[in-house]
């Protein structure tokens, strides 16, 4: 297997696009850059179906701020597919996804489905549902199991000042559920705030602060 994430990644990008080239169809790149020094890059590709759909890749760089605690240990890349569904097929939401991801370092692929819907409320606030559900292949040495089965749901309020705070849970076949609160705040230029905490059954608790700037080009 190639060492270098972003060779893999490149890969299985370039032969998913190499289809479509002729269609000149948009591009999208973004980086985020993390208060531990690290950064995350996304690359983006609509393809020219009927239905909204795109492929693209995700991988991350390792931070270098010794001073930061949880910074990332490695850094990663995944190939990705997302369809989304029109909302005729979607009586009871607003919005449906079919999401496909290919990670070849961690040797896992994950199939998912998500469902939202927005209500808006009082005073410009809007009230956000969001389910999922996901199967997930790994041939990881040393994995507990060759699949697991994942579920989740997610209640957001979104203020006028672009202030969201969430509540959700997940749980995943063999595992214990996890219940995360988190609220994140976006200011100018990209900057924005986030804190985290999550606690499972077996009574572990998760705290994660931090601060993002996001630019695309």
């Amino acid at each position: 297997m190639p060492k270098s994430p972003l060779l893999v990644v490149g890969l299985i990008l370039g032969t998913a696009i190499s289809a479509h080239a002729e269609q000149s169809a948009p591009k999208q790149i973004s980086r985020t850059e993390n208060i531990d020094g690290s950064a995350s890059y996304n690359l983006s590709y609509a393809l020219p179906t009927q239905w909204e759909a795109k492929v693209g890749a995700d991988f991350s760089c390792v931070g270098d701020n010794p001073y930061v605690p949880g910074m990332q240990e490695a850094g990663g890349g995944a190939a990705w597919a997302r369809l989304k569904l029109p909302s005729s097929l979607l009586p009871l939401w607003e919005k449906g996804a079919l999401d496909a991801r290919v990670d070849p370092l961690a040797r896992e692929r994950t199939l998912a489905t998500t469902f939202g819907r927005a209500v808006p409320l009082a005073h410009g606030v809007t009230l956000k549902i969001e389910n999922s559900y996901g199967v997930t292949q790994s041939a990881a040495p040393g994995a507990a199991s060759g699949e697991s089965v994942s579920s989740g749901g997610a209640v957001s309020l979104v203020l006028p000042t672009e202030t969201t705070f969430s509540a959700g849970t997940t749980l995943a076949s063999g595992a214990t559920s996890t219940a995360t609160l988190s609220a994140a705040q976006k200011l100018f230029g990209g900057v924005e705030f986030n804190a985290a905490v999550s606690g499972g059954d077996d009574g572990s608790l998760d705290r994660r602060f931090g601060a993002s700037f996001k630019r695309q080009f």
